[in-house]
């Protein structure tokens, strides 16, 4: 799978010294939404990488984002890491999950499995309607939701389900901190584990074509399986290690975090990502400032 790596690509707004976690998809209009360095801004882009729209939600960390048909969900984890000095700290909020207008505002909100101890890292509607919701910073468990928002599934035994994925009628499961991908069912039924063993952290995956792609976070860069998890190849690998101090950041000569020196044709620390009709990749990373990179497919 040729990719061609365009640099700068997404022209983004004062990104500031945010600490970006960012979330992202593709419209059916081709349009890529991604979430702003600061949390709370959904940010729209065309092909060329121009911002198109800006929308202000009442969201403090969009994390992840679906487009449903014509229906953007979106998680907000519960929390922000904002930068202080040589540290960080973290401003805590309610989570959420929830589907977004074109302004914005929200149209629906999933209520809460539990009260204490929630934080939805991902959300996907499958062709049936149902909500999943991987509780993945909270519980580490996964949700279904019936279409009118009644919980009526959980699933177990993961550790850190970061992001979900429906392809060919099955789900599959990030379960990134066991370092593999898990296949369940529609109705539940787990099926097999894939990758174990080829992947260090899976935190979003897409399916193109009969291939899968993965952003491989800790390990720094881009994998692509076969459908039954085979590795096919890894993809703009970083020289940088979680082990570094200051990962995914960096230290100036005071000590303090700051951006890293991030590099054309290698990704420091992929967070989320989409393709669009084409076949093309969007990146998204966690880091001060945020970058958003489109992988052309060649």
């Amino acid at each position: 799978m040729p990719y061609t790596w365009i640099d700068d690509w997404a022209n983004v707004p004062d990104p500031g010294t945010h600490w970006a976690h960012a979330g992202i998809a593709v419209d059916l209009e081709g349009v890529v939404l991604t979430t702003h360095p600061n949390g709370s801004s959904l940010l729209g882009f065309d092909a060329d990488g121009e911002l198109v729209s800006r929308a202000e939600t009442d969201l403090h960390e969009l994390h992840y984002l679906h487009v449903a048909g014509d229906n953007l969900w979106a998680t907000d984890v519960g929390f922000k890491r904002l930068v202080n000095g040589a540290t960080f700290v973290t401003e805590t909020h309610a989570p959420r999950v929830v589907r977004l207008a074109a302004d914005g505002s929200v149209d629906d909100e999933l209520p809460p499995p539990y009260n204490d101890g929630y934080s939805p890292t991902a959300v996907v509607v499958d062709p049936r309607g149902r909500i999943w919701v991987a509780d993945g910073y909270g519980k580490s468990l996964v949700h279904r939701y019936a279409p009118d928002g009644t919980l009526d599934l959980t699933l177990d035994g993961f550790n850190t389900p970061h992001s979900l994925a429906v392809v060919d009628d099955m789900l599959i499961v990030c379960d990134r901190a066991n370092g593999r991908l898990q296949e369940y069912t529609l109705d539940g039924t787990y099926t097999r584990t894939l990758a174990e063993g080829v992947v260090v952290t899976p935190t979003d995956i897409v399916a193109i074509g009969d291939k899968l792609v993965l952003t491989d976070f800790t390990a720094g860069r881009i994998t692509v399986l076969t459908r039954d998890g085979e590795l096919v190849e890894h993809l703009f690998e970083s020289s940088r290690t979680k082990t570094e101090d200051g990962w995914p950041n960096a230290r100036d000569d005071a000590g303090e975090l700051v951006r890293p020196a991030v590099r054309p044709g290698a990704v420091n620390s992929p967070h989320t990502l989409a393709a669009d009709a084409e076949g093309n990749l969007h990146i998204s990373e966690w880091v001060i400032g945020g970058r958003t990179t489109k992988l052309a497919l060649t």
